[in-house]
This record gives structure tokens, sequence and C-alpha cells, in this order.
């Protein structure tokens, strides 16, 4: 091989190994993405009047219950509206309405009655208002949710110079093919034998 092949050889074997420095070289690269759910135009009002109804029935969960208890009220108050005068028209026909207190006592129970079914009507509305309360703000949580962004970052460790990469790759090739050619050159033992 001839001096300037030499040469040749030393500066690109030079060049490959400070190519393969810059390559190795470590480097730090850092990411962030946000993705942003977005809501169409044309579905926008409807979202708008979603979160005024919603928020405010978590402010108030009883409101609009009113006519709902006004109702039950009056049911129930009409299903006991004469039933006094009923008592004393039973217990005058069967003659047995001064008798020891039996009238005061129906009269009594009646009305116990009475307010017991108010007693567990109230009961069930508070449970529906509280029903209400717990399905408003599941409602509110997921409206919520589903329009909110995320956003995410990540760090990568690894080579961070491209162009050492590439010079070094570059090189490496080089050097093997200039090898390969100075290998093909030279004779081989079979034909130091032939000859």
């Amino acid at each position: 091989m001839s001096w300037a092949g030499n040469v040749a050889k030393g500066i690109l074997g030079g060049a490959g190994a400070l190519a393969g420095g810059l390559n190795s070289r470590g480097g730090t690269s850092s990411s962030t993405s946000t993705v942003t759910k977005t809501l169409p135009d044309e579905f926008k009002p409807a979202q708008s009047a979603l979160l005024d109804s919603l928020m405010q029935r978590l402010l108030n969960p009883a409101a609009g219950t009113e006519p709902i208890v006004a109702a039950g009220r009056n049911r129930i108050n009409a299903s006991y509206a004469g039933a006094d005068q009923a008592l004393r028209d039973r217990l005058l026909a069967g003659g047995v309405m001064g008798q020891s207190g039996r009238y005061g006592t129906a009269v009594r129970t009646t009305e116990l009655g009475r307010l017991g079914a108010l007693g567990g009507f109230e009961g069930d509305i508070a449970s529906l208002i509280l029903g209400r309360e717990d399905n408003t703000a599941n409602l509110m949580t997921r409206l919520l949710s589903d329009v909110r962004g995320t956003t995410s970052s990540g760090t990568t460790t690894g080579p961070s110079n491209i162009l050492g990469g590439s010079v070094s790759g570059g090189l490496e090739t080089l050097t093997t093919l200039m090898t390969l050619d100075q290998l093909l050159k030279k004779p081989t033992i079979l034909e130091g034998v032939k000859g």
C-alpha cells in the first residue's frame, strides 16, 4: 500500500473516531404535548345551557320540586279529608258515639295516620332531592372531564448529535470499502502456488 493510502486511512480513521465520539455524546431532549378537546360551534349553545342548568341544580337541588311536594301533600290530605265526619257518622249509626272516648281515639288514630303518610312523603322527597344532588354532581364531573384537555410531557435520553451519527456512519462505510478494495488487490495464497 502506498504512503498516500496509509495517510488516507489514518485521516479517515481519525475522522471516524471523532465522528463516533460526537455521536455517542449523550443528550437529553424534552417534549410536551397538549391535547384539547374542542366542541363543534353548533353544540356550544347546548353545552352552555346544560352547564347553566346543572349549576343551578347543583346550587339548589330542591328547585322545581315545589309542585311535586304540593301535589303530594294535597293528595294525602284529600284522602283523609272528611275522615272525622265519616267516623262520627259511623259511630252514631252504631249507637256508640258517646261511649268512653271511642270517637276521640278514632279521630286521633286517623290524624296520626295522616301525619305518618305526610312524614313518609317528606322522606321520599328528601331522598329525591339528595339523589338529584348526587346525579347533578356526577353529570357535572363527567361533563367537565369530557371538555378538559390533557397535557403530557416526557424526557428522553440518548444520542443528540445527528451530524455526528451521520458523519460516523459515512466514514465507517468509506473505511470498510477502502479496506475491501485493498484486500481484493493483494495476491492470494492460491495465486502464489499457481505461479
